[in-house]
């Protein structure tokens, strides 16, 4: 259950052409970091849809998450090497366009711009 100040944040990183359970693995281990940091995480690889779906389907559930007006998020966190990845950098467009801070995995959780 989501507390009021729980703030919500939306991880970015490489999947397509990685190997499947290495990236769910790692997607895992920032979620959980995340959630001891006392963040809400929506973890991409965990959106609903079956691990054979194509990029477009994850890529329009994800960014139709990312961008609900219902349950706003108020951050993305992008894991390294997320700008050898088409759809983290169409996350890290949408996400600075709609005025979500920043927070970079090299940098740590203290780095971040708006």
């Amino acid at each position: 259950m989501r507390e009021q100040n729980q703030k919500r944040i939306y991880i970015s990183g490489p999947i397509s052409g990685h190997d499947f359970e290495e990236r769910r693995a790692a997607f895992k281990r920032v979620q959980n970091m995340l959630e001891a940091q006392g963040y809400e995480v929506f973890n991409p690889m965990e959106n609903g849809l079956p691990a054979e779906a194509t990029t477009r389907e994850h890529m329009h559930r994800d960014l139709a998450e990312m961008t609900r007006e219902d349950k706003p998020y108020e951050a993305i966190y992008l894991m390294r090497r997320w700008t050898h990845s088409k759809g983290c950098m169409v996350e890290f467009e949408v996400a600075t366009s709609i005025g979500l801070h920043v927070f970079f995995e090299e940098a740590g959780l203290t780095a971040r711009f708006i």
